[in-house]
């Protein structure tokens, strides 16, 4: 799946999403660059509501959440593209391409089950020293996301996330955890997916109109309503799959 399996060998748990977009490959795979919280409503209040326990901790203790820390989700600015957002959250950008194909793939190292995101994720990390991550008691998420071209000159965007719990009790806590949030994490993902195409479309509207004519006769030959274009067609998937390891990198197995 894309390149997912490059930055996490093994997993136990995955999830994939898709939406067809009635826009070319090159727009969507722009738009995935420059999308903003202000486009995501729904993984908004999501993370708002994710972010209550540290409200309350640290009205107790008399401070609250700053802008920029990993519990300051709210406080971000809402046109912060997506992947300075995620750096700000404690992801890190593994790649970053708006060539179509490549996308944005972020990894996460932490422990999300805990109260707060501040003491959930462990920050500071690169690509290498993501990779290299083994230490008990966390698991390592990678999420890509990424534009395909379609036949009839219209897009696909795929996300698609790897989970691995790095020891036995990561993995007993996380799957706990996972059967209460996988239906809230869906609704993240096909959020975005939506932000996405609607930025994607309103260009492709706008760079047809400006076309004039010709532009607009050759836009309407990219609709295919038998193959389900526009964004009424997300397909989801999510549950554990069965742990994959690469023989060529010893130790990444559970």
């Amino acid at each position: 799946m894309h390149d997912l399996r490059e930055w996490l060998p093994a997993h136990e748990w995955s999830s994939r999403h898709h939406r067809v977009v009635a826009a070319p490959v090159a727009v969507s795979a722009r738009c995935i660059l420059d999308l903003e919280d202000s486009d995501m409503p729904v993984t908004r209040a999501l993370m708002g509501a994710r972010q209550l326990p540290a409200r309350f901790a640290a009205r107790g203790a008399g401070s609250g959440a700053g802008p920029g820390s990993a519990d300051g989700y709210a406080s971000l600015e809402p046109d912060l593209p997506s992947s300075e957002r995620m750096r700000r959250l404690g992801f890190v950008v593994l790649r970053e391409s708006d060539e179509p194909g490549v996308g944005v793939s972020a990894g996460f190292v932490g422990r999300p089950w805990q109260l707060t995101l501040k003491s959930a994720v462990v920050r500071g990390l690169d690509p290498a020293s993501f990779l290299a991550f083994d230490e008990s008691g966390y698991i390592k998420a990678v999420t890509s996301m990424w534009a395909e071209p379609r036949h009839d000159g219209t897009s696909r965007l795929m996300t698609g996330t790897y989970i691995h719990a790095t020891d036995r009790e990561a993995a007993r806590r996380f799957g706990r955890y996972w059967l209460a949030i996988k239906a809230f994490s869906g609704l993240t993902r096909m959020d975005m997916l939506r932000g996405i195409a609607r930025r994607a479309e309103r260009e492709a509207v706008a760079a047809t109109t400006s076309a004039g004519p010709a532009g607009a006769a050759s836009s309407s030959r990219t609709a295919d309503p038998a193959a389900g274009t526009g964004p009424a067609d997300p397909i989801a998937t999510d549950g554990p799959t069965p742990v994959t390891a690469d023989p060529a990198r010893p130790g990444n197995t559970p």
